[in-house]
């Protein structure tokens, strides 16, 4: 269930080495809804299938008249605030999360996979926040792994970009009929599971999830529901 979470989390850590209290914002100027998840626990910002949010009472949200009266008039979007008292340090974390329930695949009727693993997305967001400790550990792992592969720091940062990129492009859904379906889109063309790309990910996959690539390769051949992948051209002469 952790490795479907759609959510990650930023942490602003604000230390206050002035004499004198000091504020910290973080927001966007683009129209949200401000609006409380899993029974008030959290409150944030909706922006579409999106929402951010912190845990209530960690931060003070702006929108509105009181975003507009520190921000120059500024009407259509967020902040969350944070004031630092003198010599003080504060932290904030703020879980992204996501949540789409339409079906995402018409040749299948496929949904996103985690839908049967999260109602909503206020389930998502307090699976996010309860499940922190565990993802941070996860990372230092991952961390500690690069660390020791003799790679010097520019292979480390492209190692380390391509694996966050494989990971944002890519997307698990799940049939009516129970099927998996393991996505790998190529990028800023968005085409599906194309021979080249999965190519490009076989070592990765073989390595670290062998389903995956077991998946995909089902899906060329027509095992899965719904797939099946051929090209027809004539011949010249």
């Amino acid at each position: 269930k952790r490795f479907f979470l759609p959510a990650t989390w930023l942490v602003f850590t604000i230390q206050n080495t002035n004499s004198t209290p000091e504020d910290f914002y973080f927001g966007l100027p683009v129209a949200v809804t401000q609006k409380t998840f899993a029974d008030g626990a959290y409150e944030g910002f909706a922006l579409g299938e999106a929402a951010l949010a912190v845990q209530t009472g960690a931060c003070e949200l702006l929108s509105g008249a009181r975003l507009a009266s520190i921000f120059n008039g500024l009407t259509q979007g967020f902040a969350f605030h944070v004031a630092v008292p003198a010599g003080q340090t504060r932290t904030l974390t703020v879980v992204i999360a996501y949540y789409r329930s339409a079906v995402v695949d018409s040749r299948t009727g496929a949904s996103y996979y985690y839908t049967s693993l999260y109602p909503s997305i206020d389930s998502v967001i307090d699976s996010a926040f309860a499940g922190f400790g565990d993802a941070q550990a996860r990372c230092q792992q991952l961390t500690a792994v690069m660390n020791r592969a003799g790679l010097n720091p520019y292979r480390q940062f492209l190692a380390c970009h391509a694996l966050h990129s494989y990971m944002a492009v890519t997307a698990c859904l799940l049939d009516p009929q129970g099927g998996v379906h393991w996505w790998e889109m190529e990028g800023w063309f968005n085409y599906i599971n194309t021979c080249d790309l999965t190519v490009d990910h076989a070592f990765y996959d073989a390595c670290l999830q062998p389903w995956a690539l077991r998946n995909v390769l089902d899906a060329f051949s027509g095992a899965l529901p719904g797939t099946g992948y051929s090209f027809d051209t004539p011949l010249y002469s």
